[in-house]
Parts: C-alpha cells; structure tokens; sequence
C-alpha cells in the first residue's frame, strides 16, 4: 500500500490501487466519486454494487483508512483521507488529485444530505453533469423555499413564514394560535425543532438563535408519513413506498421517549398522488432518490406537505425497504446507475411490514432483550447498537422486524417498548 503524508499541507492521503476481479461489466464505463462512503455503514453497499456491475469507485473522506471498514477497503480504487471534511480546500485538492489520475468523473454521490451542497460544489467547479448544480440544491435545501414548489405542485402546506424580529415571531404567533414549531430554515427533519408553546417560550426561543435562520409554522397535530422513491435520468419515478411515524417525532426526540416508525405494505394513493406531483415540481431527476415528508392530520386525515430531501431516507431505512419489499435497492441504484436499468419486479404492494423499535440503556423495560428474543426471534431482522452518532436522539438499541400483518408488528412493537 502506498502511504503520503505530504507535511506542507498538513493531511493524510491514504491510497489504495486495486484490479477489480468481482466486475461483470466493462471496467471504466463509469468512474464514480463518492464522498464519505463509510458513514452510514451500510452505505458501503452503494460502493459494493458500483464495483460488481463494473465501476470504478474512488472515495474522500475523514476516516483513517483502517477505520473505514473491510468492504470499503476491498472495493474502493482509492481512498483520500482528508482532515477536515469542511474545509472545501482540502477538497478540492483531493478532487484535482483524484481525477488527474483516474480521469473524469462521471458521477458524485454522498446520498447524505449534510454532504449535498458539497456534491454540487464539486459538480459545477470540475464540469460534472450528472447531478444538482450549486445553484439549484442551496435553494432546495431551504424550507421557505420549499413552500413555494409545494404551493405550485398544489399540495396542502403548514402556515409559517422565516421571521427577522422578535415582532414578527409574536405577530404570526396572534394570528395561528400556539402551540408553534420552530426549526431550521436549512436542516434535516426534527434535528434543531422546537415546539413553543406560549409567548414566554417563544420569546425565550428568540433569544437563543444568534443569528442562525429559522422557520416558524402552525403546530400540526398528526403522524409523519413519507413518500420515499428512485427516479431514472429524466425523472421518472421507478420505485416508491412509504414509512409511518404514528408519534410525534419532535416531541418523541426532545423527551427521549421510545422511538418506532414503519414500512406500510400499500402506498395511500393520495400520498402518491401528492408525492409524484412534488417530484416533477421539485424537478428530481439524474437517478436519484428522494424522501419526502408529509404531516397525516389527526382532525381530517388529509395530508400536509412538511419537506423533501433530494437523498434516500437515511440510517437503516432502505434495509427496512429491502425487507418489505424483498428488494435490494442498492443493487438497483447500481443498475440504473450503470445500465439505465430497475431489473426488480414492480410491486404495487410489500409483502411485509417492517418496523424500528429502538429502546433506551436507562429505561426500565418490563420484557428483556432474552425474553424478545425467545418470544419473537422469528421475526427479526436487525437487532444491534445504534450508531453513536444518532444514540443521544434516537436509542441506543436499535430492533428491525418485519410481519405480514399490522396486528402482529404492533404486538411485537408494543411488548419491546412496554415498561
């Protein structure tokens, strides 16, 4: 192995040359750069499926080589530790590196969405086509702005404005009533919400937000539901499904309550109806996948449209789609990738739920992880720690099943969470 440490610029370039001796393709029909390929572990699999159909994939990231895990290292071309992931420098120079020796690069991805604005970056400095330019993911990555695109796409949105002055805040907060949500302009789901639910709040709130921007809307009550896809090249969708959160998410986070969501085996046609609007409005396209997040209001059941990440759903949501669905969504990505191909049969239904139960180490649960085991062993297909990087939000045991009948999750679901 070849090992650079060039001092002057402080950094680490760890390489790594191999032949490929599991391709089925053409070697070097696609030269893919993939950003930060090791988190979260399984998006390993992205990389596995580029290589076996026949791509050549080289990576950047931050981790030390021998941190990034045996897959990534039997797969990956090479791989440019960097030390600073934001510091777009040290990049840049990894990028120039990269494709002065292996050539250019057809294809960036990260499927991250904290990584995004920089797969653009790199797209529209080195002239690469296939993807979001710069100018179009920053507006799309704001919330104010996806406002308008839902309005165009005529889908139901939460009443809300960005709010410059403590003034405004009160103001929107007389005319829509309390309980509010505050959140980010720029940022992903609940991470960095709020739910004030008075003027004493809000205005406390006020005082705690420096300068960042945010978005202030009407509390809705009601569970989250997604409408999660793949689009070819020109945008047509491919394969979709949709997840539930029959909690309040934000409130769940906020108070370290038990956490569980689940994969529905049929799609709503009104959430596929308002979803495959938002995907042309959005103008989602270049293979890629798309999240995208709805409130299902308890009063009326009617959707209202919360926000859309150009990613796939992240942590261990696509295994949980591969499960329901008895799919392999990053073998089809590679595919469409490679070949223009989705090879999988279409369903219009799954043929399991799957459900994420996690559980808290502090909580006194009445069933031990023995007695889930014994009594429903048959059903699970993940049962591991959860990622330290999400524990402090989200649990800190993670518990994936899959069932044929919604009366058989919620019973599995209900005996691991029960106190």
């Amino acid at each position: 192995r070849d090992l650079h440490y060039p001092l002057r610029r402080q950094r680490q370039m760890c390489i790594r040359d191999r032949v490929s001796t599991q391709s089925t393709g053409e070697m070097g029909k696609e030269l893919v750069l993939f950003l930060f390929p090791n988190f979260p572990p399984n998006w390993c699999l992205f990389v596995k499926h580029l290589v076996i159909k026949g791509a050549k994939v080289v990576a950047i990231g931050d981790a030390p080589w021998e941190f990034i895990g045996d897959d990534l290292r039997k797969d990956l071309a090479e791989y440019y530790r960097v030390w600073n992931g934001e510091d777009y420098s040290q990049i840049r120079d990894a990028v120039n590196f990269l494709q002065n020796k292996h050539g250019r690069f057809t294809r960036v991805s990260s499927h991250n969405e904290h990584w995004l604005r920089l797969e653009a970056r790199i797209r529209t400095e080195f002239g690469i086509s296939n993807g979001y330019t710069l100018s179009e993911i920053e507006n799309k990555q704001k919330k104010s702005y996806m406002k308008t695109l839902f309005l165009k796409a005529n889908v139901n949105i939460p009443r809300g404005k960005v709010f410059d002055s403590e003034e405004e805040l009160i103001e929107f907060a007389k005319e829509v009533g309390y309980p509010l949500c505050a959140k980010p302009n720029s940022g992903v789901g609940a991470y960095g919400a709020k739910k004030l639910k008075n003027e004493e709040q809000a205005l406390d709130f006020y005082k705690s937000i420096n300068d960042k921007e945010y978005i202030i809307e009407e509390f809705i009550e009601g569970s989250i539901v997604t409408f999660d896809g793949l689009v070819d090249a020109q945008g047509e969708i491919v394969w979709y499904g949709s997840f539930e959160v029959p909690k309040n998410i934000m409130e769940t986070m906020t108070a370290k309550d038990d956490l569980s969501y689940f994969i529905h085996r049929t799609v709503p046609t009104d959430l596929i109806e308002a979803g495959s609007k938002i995907v042309k409005e959005f103008e989602i396209r270049n293979v890629e996948f798309f999240h995208i997040e709805f409130f299902r209001k308890t009063s009326d059941n009617s959707l209202v449209a919360l926000e859309v990440n150009l990613r796939a759903p992240g942590g261990n949501t696509l295994d949980m789609y591969n499960f329901a669905h008895s799919i392999d969504l990053y073998s089809e990505w590679a595919n469409m990738v490679m070949f223009g191909k989705f090879t999988a049969p279409i369903q219009n239904e799954a043929l399991f739920y799957c459900c994420f139960a996690s559980r808290w180490f502090g909580h006194n649960y009445k069933h031990s992880a023995e007695e889930i085991f014994q009594n429903y062993g048959q059903y699970l297909t993940i049962n591991e720690p959860m990622p330290r990087i999400w524990a402090g939000t989200m649990g800190d045991w993670i518990y994936i099943f899959k069932t044929t009948s919604k009366d058989k999750m919620d019973e599995i679901r209900q005996y691991i969470h029960e106190h």
